[in-house]
C-alpha cells in the first residue's frame, strides 16, 4: 500500500496538469516498490506514447513506457520536472498554459488602470 503522501501527491499532481497530458490511470500496487503510488500517463506527443509513473517520497520516477519516453534511473522531483524531460507536447502545452494566465493578468491589469483612469486622478490618490 502506498503511503499516504505519495498517494496524495500523485493524486494532487495530476489534478494539477489535465492540460498536459491526454488521459491518466491509477495502477495498483506493486510489491516490489510498497511505499510508491503508480499511474499510467498517456502523452500528448502521439497516440501511442505512455508512461508509467512512481511517486515515492525519494521522488518522481518511470517506471514503465510505450513509445520513445524512457529515462531509466532517473529520478525527479516533480511531476512536472518529469514529463517536461520525456514530452515536447506537454512543454508546449505548459507554455501555452502560462501565456493564457499572463494574457489574463494583463487584461485585469488594464482593466483596474482604466476604471482608474475612468473616476480621475482623484480616485487614485484616495486613501
Amino acid at each position: 500500500m502506498p503511503s499516504t503522501f505519495a498517494a496524495g501527491e500523485l493524486e494532487q499532481a495530476l489534478s494539477e496538469i489535465p492540460w498536459g497530458i491526454r488521459t491518466h490511470q491509477l495502477l495498483p500496487d506493486d510489491p516490489s516498490t510498497p511505499s510508491a503510488a503508480r499511474a499510467e500517463i498517456a502523452l500528448l506527443d502521439d497516440d501511442e506514447s505512455a508512461v508509467s509513473v512512481a511517486c515515492a517520497e525519494s521522488g518522481w520516477a518511470i517506471v514503465g513506457s510505450r513509445g520513445r519516453c524512457m529515462k531509466p534511473g532517473r529520478s525527479f522531483d516533480t511531476l512536472d520536472d518529469l514529463l517536461l524531460a520525456i514530452s515536447p507536447a506537454f512543454e508546449t502545452a505548459r507554455i501555452n498554459k502560462l501565456m493564457e494566465k499572463l494574457a489574463g493578468v494583463a487584461q485585469e491589469r488594464g482593466e483596474r488602470a482604466h476604471d482608474l483612469h475612468d473616476e480621475g486622478p482623484e480616485a487614485a490618490h484616495a486613501p
